[in-house]
């Protein structure tokens, strides 16, 4: 297949626009790009706020175990304001450690900082069963080239053409966000 139809092939698959490939080689994103990497920053706010309004009531119950504790038959403090201390201190060290990695994994997606990779592709598709439901699978399309694996929708991985060469730009996060792609 020529460059030229599996390059059509990408466009239709993923609605790239002629655009997007050329805005991307500049280091830009189109009004498209920016709008599907406000939904992956609008989700990540939205976890890191949900950890920390599990930590903040935590907090919340420490405050009233310390000032409550003989009503809830607790003569001692300390043994009620160990256990509340080890949970609220594990959950949030579990908060700082998801903030870190979200911070170092989140820094391209936050300033739009487009990668690139580029070589012969490799469309996988590996079937997995699903959890709880015996004797039934699923399956997880994907496109690898050189390290970077990206998870695609089936008619998109079908759109790619194992052994082929492909530039793709994408934005580092986990997993990588495929931007545009062009058969090379």
């Amino acid at each position: 297949m020529s460059v030229s139809e599996l390059n059509e092939r990408l466009a239709v698959a993923f609605g790239f626009s002629s655009g997007d490939a050329y805005e991307n080689q500049a280091g830009r994103l189109t009004p498209r790009q920016k709008g599907l990497l406000a939904g992956y920053q609008r989700t990540r706010r939205l976890g890191f706020s949900f950890i920390g309004l599990i930590v903040l009531v935590l907090a919340g119950m420490w405050v009233v175990v310390s000032f409550f504790h003989e009503a809830l038959g607790w003569r001692d403090l300390s043994e009620a304001s160990l256990f509340i201390s080890i949970v609220l201190g594990g959950l949030a060290a579990l908060l700082a450690i998801c903030m870190l990695v979200g911070v170092a994994k989140g820094s391209d997606l936050r300033r739009g900082r487009i990668s690139v990779v580029e070589g012969v592709a490799e469309v996988e598709v590996e079937e997995f069963e699903r959890p709880k439901v015996p004797d039934e699978f699923f399956e997880v399309h994907s496109v690898k080239v050189q390290d970077k694996k990206f998870t695609v929708e089936p008619g998109q991985a079908a759109a790619f053409e194992s052994g082929a060469r492909y530039r793709i730009f994408y934005v580092k996060y986990s997993p990588p966000i495929l931007l545009s792609a062009e058969a090379i």
